[in-house]
């Protein structure tokens, strides 16, 4: 066992991504500093600054979304060269090489919080908003920790998940909606999922202000115990089952789409936006307020949906979804055998970028057509055609924004070489930071993502603010063709 975990530390040191990642332990620290200096506050409640940057989003999403991508990471190394063929034969034992990636999944975790730790005290404190004491650094850390321990446990299920799967796409698809469930089931029914219960462990006791939450432990305690068997039981399954052993552009869309029909990026992308659809609409109903705004307020689901789906969860998958299209051709080495054809490179990367345009428009299509249908069955007396068209322009609108919003990150994928766990983690950064932005009315209009929903029509903005928002966006579509036309080999 202990030589097992040596070998994964040893290919932790070729995974360059794994050292980006750990700075995202900053994010939250850095972002709650900013925070407390919009709202000009001088004298600060110490916990009330941790919950930002350590009990919050860093908890829910940052952390999660770190060792998920890790998780996927480590079996797709072992999975993408057909490995396991030859670890069986050595042999190597099954559940004691899962095991050993849990392990260093865990000190992983760790490392992540205790620099978060240190940032978050950093951040408070030399800005003068508490002053420094012990009593609470080590309170913090050891919250920390015990979230460390918590959250790299409650990743199991995807680490057994990636087991199963010899492609990425699915899991990492799967993290985010196993993440943004987490979210939201905490207000709705917390001990039905891992991270959610973890949440109720670390703000035991109510000493974390503004974190009200059920005081049963011992729920908490078995939800995750559940997870965890169930996530190693499924993980023995799917390991046992691993045995040893001259161009036009239509041919070329027709081709991609061929592709496409092989991967399970299609299935996931609809079972995503149903999965969003169901969360949204449960939360309206149980736990934004008694006044259950999904069933009384009409058109409140449809301006709600989209607005979450953009900023956790489309945005990601559809960064993934590109930069695997632009690279796929050279993971799989099958480029060569279609320079002899000849293909041209330059077609064959300008039919990907459009087939990744349409599936951004297909999947806020399919969410509004989801959300509308809500609609017409709660408030069928209080729906129009002018409400049906102002909704269905909003939604295409904004799968339109988010391609040019995320078209610079997928045209950098040839640069970083088939980096496309990179391309997710930085649009999955770049959409969160959304909820910060547009805080300021300048950042507003100029940032890509909150600029969609100007351009969209989803808040009220000038003429002249609309249009620096579609500026900004076309922006971002004609940076990405510059990068891809300076690509080396793209000609």
């Amino acid at each position: 066992m202990l030589k097992l975990i040596q070998i994964e530390f040893l290919k932790l040191r070729r995974q360059k991504l794994l050292y980006f990642l750990l700075p995202c332990s900053f994010v939250m620290p850095f972002f709650s500093f900013l925070y407390f200096h919009y709202l000009g506050e001088t004298n600060v409640n110490p916990m009330m600054f941790y919950k930002w940057s350590a009990f919050g989003f860093t908890q829910f999403m940052i952390l999660p979304f770190v060792l998920g991508m890790l998780c996927v990471i480590f079996m797709h190394e072992e999975t993408r060269y057909d490995m396991f063929r030859q670890l069986w034969i050595v042999p190597v034992n099954k559940m004691g090489l899962f095991f050993s990636k849990f392990f260093v999944t865990l000190l992983y975790s760790m490392s992540f919080m205790l620099l978060n730790a240190a940032a978050s005290v950093l951040f408070g404190v030399l800005p003068g908003y508490f002053p420094f004491s012990w009593a609470d650094t080590l309170f913090l850390v050891e919250r920390c920790l015990e979230i460390a321990v918590l959250i790299g446990i409650s990743m199991l299920p995807v680490l057994a998940l990636s087991a199963l799967q010899k492609g990425y796409l699915f899991p990492a698809c799967m993290i985010l909606l196993y993440l943004f469930a987490g979210f939201f089931m905490t207000s709705v029914c917390p001990y039905f999922h891992p991270i959610s219960c973890t949440s109720i462990l670390i703000a035991r006791n109510g000493i974390i202000p503004g974190l009200t939450l059920p005081s049963e432990l011992l729920p908490a305690f078995l939800g995750i115990l559940v997870w965890c068997l169930g996530s190693i039981a499924f993980a023995s399954l799917a390991l046992r089952k691993k045995k040893v052993g001259g161009e036009h552009m239509k041919t070329l869309l027709w081709a991609e789409l061929q592709k496409l029909r092989r991967s399970n990026i299609l299935f996931v992308t609809i079972f995503a936006v149903f999965f969003v659809a169901i969360l949204v609409f449960s939360g309206g109903v149980v736990m934004v307020s008694e006044e259950q705004y999904a069933l009384n307020r009409t058109g409140w689901y449809l301006s709600t949906a989209q607005v979450w789906a953009t900023l956790f969860v489309l945005p990601a998958m559809l960064a993934l979804f590109g930069s695997y299209l632009i690279c796929r051709e050279d993971q799989d080495d099958t480029m060569k055998s279609l320079l002899l054809i000849p293909v041209s490179k330059r077609k064959l990367t300008a039919v990907k970028l459009f087939v990744t345009f349409v599936f951004s428009i297909f999947t806020y299509f399919l969410l509004f057509l989801l959300t509308f249908s809500a609609e017409v069955i709660l408030h069928t007396s209080e729906v129009s055609f002018q409400m049906f068209f102002h909704f269905l322009s909003m939604y295409l609108l904004e799968g339109i924004g988010v391609f040019l919003a995320v078209s610079p990150i997928i045209a950098l994928v040839p640069y970083w070489k088939k980096s496309y766990w990179l391309a997710m983690v930085l649009a999955e950064l770049y959409s969160f930071a959304c909820f910060f932005m547009s805080m300021s009315p300048v950042l507003k209009t100029f940032y890509p993502i909150s600029a969609i929903f100007g351009v969209s029509g989803y808040y009220e903005t000038s003429p002249e603010g609309r249009f620096c928002s579609l500026l900004i966006l076309l922006l971002c579509g004609g940076v990405s063709l510059l990068f891809l036309q300076r690509t080396k080999g793209l000609h």
